[in-house]
């Protein structure tokens, strides 16, 4: 996600980015892109998973925000917060992650799409044939008697 968010930034000429996790809301609205909403849904799991083990009811969070600074090291800075039922503010800790991938994530040309596609599909065939032939044909050593 680190690197979907910086290079989204970079594309875009920004330094700052405001998530809203429950809403699925990013700021600003040009970064609101397939791979980083896919990752909200498991961020909302996340939290509720939380909620449950601290036998907390699931709609005890009214807001939860990640405000995300980003550098010009490619590093982000990641402050986030929730509200609670309560009214309470919870701060987290600030989170601090480095982006090493360079891509185009806002409206990436049709020739790296392709290159992605080819990639995925070699992948997925060196899969088959590792499957194929490596797990089809288990092999066991016998128990040497002393």
């Amino acid at each position: 996600m680190c690197d979907w968010i910086v290079n989204g930034a970079n594309d875009l000429g920004i330094d700052s980015i405001q998530i809203d996790i429950l809403k699925k809301n990013i700021l600003p609205k040009e970064l609101m892109i397939h791979p980083l909403l896919v990752n909200l849904d498991f961020s909302k799991y996340i939290i509720e998973k939380t909620l449950r083990s601290n036998d907390l009811p699931i709609n005890f969070i009214k807001e939860a925000i990640f405000d995300i600074k980003i550098t010009e090291d490619r590093r982000i800075i990641c402050s986030g917060y929730t509200v609670g039922d309560n009214g309470r503010t919870y701060k987290s800790k600030d989170y601090i992650d480095q982006s090493y991938e360079h891509f185009i994530a806002i409206n990436p040309p049709i020739s790296q799409k392709i290159i992605l596609s080819l990639k995925n599909s070699f992948g997925r065939f060196r899969f088959f044939l590792w499957r194929r032939f490596n797990i089809g044909q288990l092999r066991y050593t016998k128990k040497i008697d002393s």
